[in-house]
């Protein structure tokens, strides 16, 4: 450790001297960030972070459907985010199945327009209230 002031003492030399508190210390530090990053974007209303990483980890974006548990491979079939990945897989396969792409992107065009219906009324309702 080199000396970094003029006393020739080294800065934090405390953190090397105690490495334990540098390890007890990262996984609260980390949980504590991670609160403070979810506190932020609820104080701002984006949810969007909060609802993607749940979707994505129930998808078959990291686990090969096979390999899932059955309560997980239900709940992906019923998952917007799973029906994006598995057509996007398959358009980019060597023999694409096309049937199968058109059914997942039927799915997706179904789920847009009640998400579209639905923030339509949600719009509405807000401006008849205010």
């Amino acid at each position: 450790v080199e000396a970094k002031s003029s006393s020739k003492a080294a800065r934090l030399a405390w953190l090397y001297r105690h490495p334990w508190l540098l390890i007890l210390g990262s996984p609260l530090l980390a949980i504590a960030h991670t609160v403070f990053i979810i506190g932020c974007w609820a104080k701002v209303a984006i949810w969007e972070p909060l609802l993607m990483l749940p979707l994505s980890f129930l998808s078959v974006t990291f686990m090969q459907k096979d390999l899932m548990p059955e309560w997980m491979q239900t709940v992906a079939s019923f998952n917007p985010v799973n029906w994006a990945v598995e057509a996007g897989r398959e358009a980019l396969s060597a023999s694409p199945d096309w049937a199968a792409i058109a059914a997942w992107s039927g799915l997706l065009a179904v789920f847009l327009a009640a998400s579209l219906l639905f923030a339509v009324r949600a719009f509405r309702a807000y401006q008849r209230s205010v």
